[in-house]
């Protein structure tokens, strides 16, 4: 995928290339496939799920891929983001180092705490101290497992983690797919 973002080429083109490697191994998205995969190329772009547009990646843009695969009954559901080098700024910046950094420190930390036995609510605690340092507003509320039998985010955690949100003073972000219940 890496290999295939550049400057100029169209949220809808990725999308159309990841549609037809699907295509060619015979399986299917995991969500409606004209959301899935939502491609994100720059501040132009509508955040979140949002279908693939015409519009062509600059450099400097940050590229949101949201995308999963069905196969043999399981549905993947994965999230990547990159960064467009630029001759004038061929490092993120300095924003953007900060937000992937505090990513990568509160998946390190959750993945740190997981182990078989481990509540979902259990692993909130890096995020809230995350919270807590100041560095960003949680708004997500748990990791989940994958592949899962359904795409959705965190709805199957949410009963058990909702105690635990509260006092970290988190927000759930819910977002279910009616196809995929």
């Amino acid at each position: 995928m890496t290999a295939f973002l550049r400057p100029g080429r169209a949220e809808v083109e990725v999308a159309d290339m990841l549609h037809a490697e699907i295509r060619r191994r015979g399986l299917e998205t995991s969500w409606a496939a004209d959301h899935c995969p939502t491609v994100n190329a720059g501040a132009a772009s509508e955040a979140g799920h949002a279908g693939p547009t015409d519009i062509a990646m600059q450099p400097g843009d940050l590229v949101h891929l949201d995308f999963g695969i069905a196969y043999e009954g399981y549905r993947a559901d994965l999230q990547r983001m990159w960064y467009l080098r630029s001759e004038t700024d061929p490092e993120p910046p300095a924003s953007v180092r900060h937000a992937f950094r505090a990513c990568v420190d509160a998946i390190e930390a959750g993945r740190a705490k997981l182990k078989a036995g481990v509540q979902g609510a259990d692993l909130l605690g890096p995020a809230a101290l995350l919270r807590l340092r100041g560095k960003y507003r949680a708004q997500l509320v748990a990791k989940t497992t994958q592949p899962r039998r359904i795409a959705s985010r965190a709805a199957h955690l949410l009963s058990a983690a909702a105690p635990a949100m509260r006092r970290a003073g988190l927000t759930a972000v819910v977002d279910v797919d009616p196809q995929s219940l």
